[in-house]
């Protein structure tokens, strides 16, 4: 223990934080050669940074309680899944591969908000309108249709037909980066829109390909993005990545890749989910050891409308893919189910998600602070969007909202609070809609009735858990925020 109740704790006062100091058992000021400082940021989760450098194969070790929470190389990391108006206290331990302390921080508290809605307000001052019905989500509970906070919706780009496919991402100050097809009269072009203030500023990625098998970005820790495509007239698995100033761009091995899916780890490795219809395969592709490598995972052969990958790291950059597996019956377009892959033993391993035919179309996925995985996707059969979850040491898979037609697309994430954040656009309404667990039960809202039946939409969530979504509008790329 760091601190005694038998003994009186010190506290120093820091750079924007009170710091809390242990004491010794000699009663007298216990020094630290690593400084903590704690921040609370919602109701239920506690940013920490902490001083100090590491040398050769060190990692710093944080505590929650007293209790190991996680390892990382990283100076700064953000404890989710706490309770309201609960008191916690943290500490760090900086060591070596042996396992030898080589540095130690003060013990650090901090206690968490009142228990927020999704609009990050006291519950008590919550103010919801609901419709006459519910959708039973079949565990005795319900999805509510409600009056959320205000959508803004922007019109991003309304030149030819922008953002068919799209894809959406925020850096480490929620500065808004989306991905997308721009078709006009000279031809189609691969852009990237950035939200700068009160204006989006545009660049061209790739001027001389439509990205028509499928799109996919994300920024690492350090500000660089990251993006994968296919490329129409090759087909080719193309990677394009950008350090603070200069793009480059190449091919990833000599993969065949639609339905691309990428995150990078903290250290910017680049981790690559796609299906290959050459090989009739799931496969996994990094930079991690500098030089791309590629991997099947699962062979069972992918193709047809709506067999798409999401990919996911856990805090342990550990693999999670989710995917649509449609080849078990003679018309793929008719039947599947979805799987899940992952290495979170060190070898491969897959299974099935929920066995029903036609199950598990246009699937996304995300991990949570626990290393717990979500997964939205499309029943073709039952016509319902649904939403999958292994947080219980099992799947359960419950309805968020069944519908009249087909939805094309579904995008899922988690906050910082481990809720979750799911888009998906209704083409029967031509609607975007939203749905979303934060205030502990699935509420859903139609965000705009204005999206294209055939689009795709994708969602991120910002540091506030405020949902940031593009899609395909009627005249071109659209974004939306109840931010």
């Amino acid at each position: 223990m760091l601190c005694c109740a038998a003994f009186a704790c010190l506290f120093v006062l820091v750079p924007m934080a009170v710091v809390g100091i242990g004491c010794g058992d000699g009663g007298g000021e216990r020094q630290f050669d690593l400084i903590l400082s704690t921040t609370t940021v919602s109701d239920r989760a506690i940013s920490l940074s902490w001083s100090g450098n590491l040398l050769g194969e060190e990692t710093f070790e944080v505590y929650k309680d007293e209790s190991a929470y996680i390892t990382t190389p990283n100076n700064t990391t953000t404890v989710s899944g706490l309770s309201p108006e609960t008191r916690y206290c943290f500490r760090v331990l900086r060591v070596d591969a042996a396992g030898g302390v080589t540095g130690e921080t003060n013990r650090s508290c901090s206690t968490t908000f009142a228990e927020e809605d999704g609009a990050g307000r006291a519950v008590s001052a919550r103010s919801v309108s609901l419709s006459p019905g519910t959708v039973s989500d079949g565990l005795s509970r319900s999805a509510k249709s409600y009056v959320p906070d205000e959508w803004t919706i922007r019109a991003v780009d309304s030149v030819g037909r922008g953002g068919a496919w799209t894809a959406i991402a925020l850096d480490s100050v929620d500065r808004v980066h989306i991905l997308y097809n721009e078709h006009s009269g000279d031809g189609s072009r691969l852009q990237l829109a950035i939200h700068l203030g009160g204006a989006w500023s545009r660049q061209v990625i790739d001027g001389g390909t439509e990205a028509n098998s499928g799109m996919a970005m994300s920024i690492d820790d350090g500000g660089d993005l990251h993006i994968v495509y296919s490329d129409a007239a090759s087909s080719q698995l193309m990677y394009a990545g950008r350090d603070s100033a200069t793009w480059t761009k190449e091919t990833v091995g000599d993969l065949v890749g639609a339905s691309p899916s990428v995150k990078a780890d903290w250290a910017g490795n680049v981790h690559i989910s796609c299906l290959d219809p050459l090989k009739g395969a799931l496969m996994y592709a990094t930079n991690g050891g500098g030089d791309w490598r590629v991997h099947p995972v699962d062979r069972t052969g992918m193709s047809g409308d709506g067999a798409d990958t999401s990919i996911a790291l856990d805090s342990q950059s550990r693999v999670h893919i989710a995917y649509y597996d449609c080849t078990l019956e003679t018309f793929p377009q008719e039947t599947g189910v979805l799987k899940y892959a992952t290495n979170t033993r060190g070898a491969w391993e897959t299974m099935v998600v929920e066995r029903s035919p036609a199950i598990g179309g246009f699937p996304s996925i995300a991990s949570d602070s626990t290393g717990d995985v979500h997964i939205a996707f499309f029943d073709r059969a039952g016509l319902a969007v649904k939403y999958a979850t292994n947080s219980l040491g099992m799947w359960v898979v419950r309805v968020i909202e069944r519908t009249s037609n087909e939805i094309r697309s579904t995008s899922i994430a988690v906050d910082l609070a481990d809720r979750v954040h799911i888009a998906y656009i209704d083409g029967s309404q031509h609607a975007l809609k939203y749905a979303t667990n934060a205030s502990g039960e699935w509420e859903i809202s139609t965000v705009d009735t204005e999206a294209h039946a055939l689009g795709r939409d994708s969602v991120a969530v910002d540091s506030r858990g405020k949902a940031h979504i593009s899609y395909a509008g009627a005249a071109g790329l659209k974004y939306a925020t109840n931010r």
